[in-house]
């Protein structure tokens, strides 16, 4: 098990993050679509233009929370939606909360003002 000093930071794709802090891992806005399965941002190619790195199940594998900063798709899809744990914690800005909740989950902290 990581010291308590251990900090670990892990991009996965776009601004999707792992952060390990001693035993602790916090998810930093899940985009977990498929390859091409989003919406086009620029008018061209569908997002997101890469797959995922390894599979879903190792994105979520040991994350103790998720952190949602807004609800753009690419910060938080409908992938996200569907295959995040229903009771997992999640921590967003405060405006957020009621609508976060509204998507299923039970255990949403808002943050701030």
């Amino acid at each position: 098990m990581p010291a308590a000093d251990t900090l670990r930071l892990q991009l996965v794709r776009n601004a999707t993050i792992r952060l390990s802090v001693g035993s602790r891992t916090l998810l930093i806005d899940p985009y977990l679509a498929d390859a091409h399965l989003g919406i086009s941002y620029a008018g061209a190619e569908r997002s997101p233009l890469v797959p995922l790195p390894f599979p879903i199940a190792e994105v979520l594998d040991g994350v103790d929370a998720v952190f949602i900063s807004h609800l753009h798709s690419d910060h938080f899809d409908e992938t996200a939606r569907q295959v995040l744990p229903r009771d997992l914690p999640i921590l967003c800005p405060a405006m957020l909360e009621e609508a976060i909740s509204g998507f299923g989950f039970s255990d949403v902290t808002g943050i701030g003002e």
